[in-house]
């Protein structure tokens, strides 16, 4: 038995798959080696582990954000706690999304979810990204960053009074020392990509229209204006937020160039098929 994993900041899918196919898909938060505290971590491991209790697990192919570095051998040296006689094999969510998307052809892939990033792929590697920078630097186009967007704008005042009435309704901690609570958290990731619902439910306003545009002309021009010469490629994109807003970041790229474009929100029974093909 195998378990393959696509995980992002905010939640996790482990699908259950043996040489005939898929068995079941069990789904946890998401563990991102940077930002999510051990302890956490092996919280997740452990319910998957009672999840999967009797199965005989020989491989876990794990996908995920903040996959690398130091980060990535810590993450392993804590998987190895719970399952000390499998195979891990820890690779980055961007190669689990373009192995996804691409189906083993060459293309251009994005992920925009709770964090944000980019490559070009032949179909199984990656063969060209720029660095991800994470929450603090970069991360641009993402649901955290569409986030710090929008309570920038509250909290400077530059939204209407009657959007900002709606979003203390929505949201009623943001009027009561919010900051020093954002600050404090140990997910502030997630805790800024929590306000994409409002901003999903909202598009009508024109303030709204504008973050959601500043977000994506910093996506472009932090990502995919480095594959421009490759506007005929295919352009696969995974994520909630990619997918959520799909209908503007089209015509949106449209004006750019780009005409083959593709959205996937949930990229684990793609990454299966993957697997089951190539392994």
């Amino acid at each position: 038995m195998k378990i393959v994993v696509d995980s992002g900041s905010t939640k996790a899918h482990w699908a259950l798959i043996n040489d005939h196919g898929l068995i079941s898909i069990f789904e946890t938060i998401g563990i991102n080696p940077m930002t999510t505290s051990k302890s956490s971590i092996l919280s997740s491991l452990n319910i998957v582990y009672q999840h999967f209790i009797k199965e005989t697990i020989e491989t876990i192919h794990f996908y995920g954000a903040g996959c690398k570095g130091a980060a990535k051998e810590g993450l392993q040296n804590i998987f190895y706690d719970v399952y000390p006689n499998t195979s891990i094999i820890l690779e980055s969510d961007l190669l689990g999304a373009a192995r996804s998307s691409c189906a083993g052809k060459p293309g251009i892939v994005a992920i925009l979810g709770t964090g944000s990033h980019s490559c070009l792929s032949d179909g199984h590697q990656i063969i060209h990204e720029r660095p991800g920078l994470g929450y603090l630097l970069g991360d641009e186009g993402s649901g955290n960053h569409l986030g710090k967007l929008l309570l920038k704008s509250y909290f400077y005042e530059e939204l209407t009074s009657e959007l900002r009435l709606k979003l203390e309704l929505s949201h009623p901690t943001v009027k009561d020392n919010y900051l020093a609570t954002l600050y404090s958290s140990n997910r502030v990731s997630k805790e800024l990509a929590s306000f994409v619902p409002f901003i999903i439910d909202h598009l009508q306003y024109p303030e709204i229209i504008d973050i959601v545009r500043t977000a994506f002309k910093e996506f472009y021009s932090n990502r995919l204006s480095y594959y421009s010469d490759k506007k005929e490629w295919p352009l696969y994109f995974n994520g909630s937020v990619a997918y959520l807003l799909r209908e503007h970041l089209k015509p949106f790229l449209l004006e750019y160039g780009f005409t083959n474009i593709h959205f996937m929100q949930n990229p684990i029974h793609s990454l299966v098929q993957y697997h089951l093909n190539y392994d």
